[in-house]
């Protein structure tokens, strides 16, 4: 998550951390957007 970035390269740890506690780089990655398109707020 940088400007001009591949989108898929992630430091190690961080790379570790999304596989195991949130299943992978790709469903962290579907879950994050479908959360902020269904995200409803006021203002």
């Amino acid at each position: 998550m940088r400007r001009n970035g591949d989108g898929n390269k992630l430091l190690a740890t961080l790379q570790a951390a999304i596989d195991s506690d949130l299943s992978g780089f790709d469903k962290f990655r579907a879950d994050f957007i479908a959360a902020g398109i269904t995200q409803v707020g006021s203002g």
